[in-house]
């Protein structure tokens, strides 16, 4: 195999997601409960461009994750 150039795939995935993350929170005052993926679909983009298409989905998966438990309203509540 090639040597690989660049940190490793789940590290960009973890540092996308946490940039995201803070960038999402630090907008919370502004947006509120609305837009929660906003700030995950640059990173989903970043790590499937630069990772490949599974990491890409790997942080799909992550993105949404974060998204439903920090940003969305809990119904009924």
């Amino acid at each position: 195999p090639l040597p690989r150039s660049g940190p490793h795939p789940l590290l960009l995935l973890a540092g996308a997601l946490a940039l995201a993350t803070a960038a999402r929170l630090a907008l919370v005052p502004l947006l509120g409960h609305t837009h929660p993926f906003l700030t995950f679909y640059p990173a989903v983009a970043l790590v499937a461009a630069t990772a490949g298409r599974l990491y890409g989905l790997l942080t799909t998966a992550g993105a949404a994750g974060l998204a439903f438990a920090l940003f969305l309203p809990v119904p009924g509540g």
